[in-house]
């Protein structure tokens, strides 16, 4: 029989009002007095009676890691509180409640956590300079990794030899043995004098020696980290000598790599560059960008073009700035001419510096008014007297040209007579217009920019016109169309976050597949995804491929349960195990244990009530209390164990529920009946009876009792055979006949002087009348023993016994 249960789960915000104490692996390790009672860290009572011997291996709870970097679990389950590793050391052996105390790795998995409240040091001597707390049932092995704090100690430890992962700035430093073990940072990294050697964070990596599956925490299990050699660290814009040395904020070479003390590199403004056609420019940004990605992915701080367009240019600095340029390249006119000369007999044409008599072309290169090179040619064609000879020449409206010495201000074809020479000449002047050019560009920006252009500093959409004068001197007219860019154009996808955890996430979706860049309360991600976030307010910066930037505030919530329909599957007798659970949310996966495999159902269920962990498709969990039950409740108690007299009769009533069909009782010896609820029981033994009841759904159950029988056999100590008729004969006294198998009298050197078989007691003719061979035997102590039955079907019983004789 199925039953559907519907349980109605929302999620409870607990408030607890208590006031702050000292006694917990943090805010042991913070540097406040929390609980104000004048004692900070492990001074304080509450932070030294934390187990595991952190403050007084460690001495001051401010040296141990306090920040939790990364983590990454060397399995497929992981921790769900990785922070456990964080503060003073608190491990309180192991139990289900232990994650929170320290924090598995898994086979090879790691943890990278820092220092912030001091920078872990070497001591420059040989006693330990690091603690690492491993905990848990197994001893496991780990990996050391330091990251420098400075330049000079990333230098001093490659000059040593030591390898650098160029990825993450981590040095390895040595594998140390399992369980709490120490490390001298100067056995590894030797010369070094102490306090010269600075690390901000440690990475600890699970050495492989303990497969995932083969422990409940698998994995190396780290309950604190602490820098048993510790400094300062210095404070970047905060006024204060952190660190002690005599130097404050930037002027502090601790802090010389460090990005609030770095100048931040400005990026070129390039806006329009004009180049002759054929020529190539080179572009350069600033050497301390530390990546100039192109539009086209060319990746760069210098790059030659000689392609007419626009460029798009993002540029990051080392300390992940983001900065965007865009220009434009566009070719000049080049300028060729070609102008036919007449040259008469005899005489002598001056071109270009030189005397020139002979037919022939002439020409000469030079540079324009734009600036390209240009080239101008002379053809001279020798002509007989009264030759014709054609000029074609330009000029900019409202010009005028001087033609041996006639002026010209229109525009046509004209006839000159040049009766000067030796020859008469006709010149034909063909007068043409230079164009006044309309240069048109168009420029994007993004909404809320400003471009210069011409001088001008423009930001409104629309048309923007100027004056420009060409190479041949007329004047033109630029004209800029000048649109913005669509606006940042995405979706955020936005993950609640499980209570008291980190497991929130949002994902930016670019719509075009536009977007270049993405950050989260400045922390940057290239894939546009952000994990294992806290539920609260951040500001979302997202800019595109056109270098447009939005801004944005999103809120990650705590997680909200919906309604959970669990369907359960009742037994039909109490020790039946065919009941289930099941989860009818397809997005809810169901469990009796934490550390069990989470599924749809649950089978194989005996009656009785359960917690049921519930875990959401996010990973989050909560859990409920359900209800398997007996449909049938048929139950059997019989009475406690008793104890009766031989011959004595127990009526036995037991207490039974449900609907019985059937009552079958075991052994049916000593009882007047075998079927019946409440049998009387006169056994002749000490006998265990088994009622077994059957109901009316066939459900069987049984419980079983013990009727013990305790002969009623009195002996008398003393007797007096002096045929007084008192007291002349020892015999066997009891409750019931009893049948006396055999019974013996010895005196004190062993001979027997009594001996009697196959009667009963309560018979003084078959006791002993104190005599032996006849006559009457001395006064004392006589030893002997009765062996006997109880009744037909029980055992032989014997009894010892002392008797006196006394006259």
């Amino acid at each position: 029989m199925y039953k559907s249960i519907l349980l109605i789960l929302s999620l409870c915000f607990i408030v607890q009002f208590s006031f702050s104490q000292e006694n917990t692996a943090t805010t042991c390790s913070d540097g406040i007095d929390n609980d104000g009672d004048g004692f900070i860290d492990c001074e304080d009572s509450g932070c030294k009676s934390l187990p595991n011997n952190g403050c007084n291996i460690c001495g001051t709870g401010i040296s141990f890691a306090d920040s939790l970097i990364d983590y990454k679990s060397g399995c497929t389950v992981s921790d769900p509180f990785p922070s456990g590793s964080l503060g003073v050391a608190d491990y309180y052996g192991y139990s289900s409640g232990d994650q929170k105390e320290f924090t598995f790795l898994g086979d090879d998995g790691y943890i990278t956590l820092g220092f912030v409240n001091n920078i872990l040091t070497n001591s420059g001597d040989s006693k330990q300079d690091l603690w690492v707390f491993e905990v848990g049932q197994a001893i496991e092995s780990v990996r050391i990794f330091l990251k420098p704090y400075n330049n000079y100690t990333r230098d001093y430890l490659i000059q040593k030899g030591l390898s650098e992962d160029v990825s993450t700035g981590f040095f390895y430093i040595a594998l140390i043995g399992g369980s709490t073990s120490g490390l001298d940072i100067d056995s590894y990294i030797q010369n070094a004098s102490g306090g010269t050697l600075k690390f901000k964070e440690i990475k600890i990596e699970d050495y492989h020696d303990d497969p995932c599956g083969t422990q409940k925490t698998p994995g190396a299990d780290i309950d604190a980290v602490c820098a048993l050699s510790t400094i300062a660290a210095e404070i970047c814009n905060n006024g204060i000598d952190d660190d002690g040395n005599g130097l404050v904020d930037c002027d502090d070479p601790a802090l010389s790599d460090q990005c609030c003390c770095l100048d931040t590199p400005l990026l070129e403004d390039y806006d329009l560059f004009l180049i002759c056609s054929g020529q190539e420019i080179e572009i350069s940004y600033n050497p301390l960008f530390q990546e100039v990605l192109w539009q086209d992915s060319f990746i760069g701080n210098n790059r030659i073009l000689n392609t007419e367009g626009t460029y798009f240019v993002v540029a990051k600095d080392s300390c992940q700035n983001v900065f965007v340029d865009t220009f434009t390249i566009q070719f000049l006119e080049i300028i060729t001419s070609l102008d036919t000369l007449q040259l008469c007999q005899g005489d002598t044409l001056h071109i270009f510096g030189q005397d020139v008599t002979q037919e022939g072309t002439y020409n000469q290169t030079f540079t324009a008014s734009n600036g390209c090179d240009s080239t101008q040619y002379f053809v001279v064609e020798y002509y007989e007297e009264s030759q014709v000879q054609e000029f074609d020449f330009s000029m900019c409206q409202g010009d005028s040209l001087s033609f041996l010495n006639v002026w010209i201000t229109d525009f046509g074809d004209f006839s000159i007579i040049d009766s000067s020479g030796n020859c008469l000449l006709e010149y034909l002047l063909h007068i043409d217009e230079n164009p006044s050019y309309e240069i048109f560009f168009q420029e994007s920006i993004c909404k809320g920019e400003v471009l210069v252009w011409q001088g001008m500093e423009i930001n409104d959409e629309g048309q923007y016109f100027a004056n420009l004068s060409t190479s041949s001197g007329c004047d033109s007219i630029l004209s800029l169309t000048l649109k913005h860019f669509p606006e940042v154009s995405y979706q955020v996808n936005i993950n609640a976050s499980c209570a008291d955890s980190d497991t929130g996430n949002v994902t930016v979706s670019p719509e075009g597949n536009n977007l270049a860049w993405a950050e989260l309360n400045g922390v940057p991600s290239d894939n546009f995804s952000f994990q294992n976030l806290n539920a609260g307010t951040y500001v979302l910066s997202v800019i595109d491929i056109n270098g447009c930037r939005s801004d944005s505030m999103i809120i990650v919530d705590n997680y909200q349960f919906n309604e959970v329909d669990l369907e359960v599957l009742d037994n039909i007798c109490a020790d039946d195990s065919v009941g289930s659970i099941a989860s009818q949310n397809p997005e809810y996966l169901i469990s009796t244990n934490l550390d069990s495999i989470f599924s749809n159902e649950i089978m194989n269920l005996l009656s009785g009530n359960y917690t049921i962990y519930i875990k959401t498709s996010e990973g989050c969990l909560f859990d409920t209390s359900v209800m398997v039950k007996s449909i049938d409740s048929v139950s059997v108690m019989l009475p406690p164990d008793v104890t009766i007299d031989y011959g004595d009769s127990y009526q036995i009533i037991p207490t039974i529920t449900g609907n019985i069909t059937n009552f079958t009782w075991s052994p049916v010896s000593g009882l007047d009946c075998g079927d019946c609820p409440t049998p009387l029981a006169t056994p002749d033994q000490s006998t265990q009876y088994l009622l077994t009841v059957t109901s009316e759904m066939g459900c069987v159950t049984s419980d079983y009792f013990n009727i013990f029988i305790t002969p009623s056999v009195i002996f008398p100590n003393i007797f007096s055979p002096n045929s007084d008729g008192n007291n002349d004969i020892f015999f066997l006294n009891s409750s019931g006949d009893i049948l006396i198998v055999e019974m013996k009298i010895f005196d004190r050197w062993g001979d027997l002087v009594f001996n009697n078989e196959n009667f009963l007691s309560n018979d003084s003719t078959q006791g002993w009348d104190g005599t032996f061979n006849g006559k009457k035997v001395e006064s004392g102590v006589y030893t002997g023993f009765v062996k006997y039955l109880l009744g037909p079907n029980s055992e032989f019983q014997i009894l010892k016994f002392d008797v006196t004789v006394i006259k």
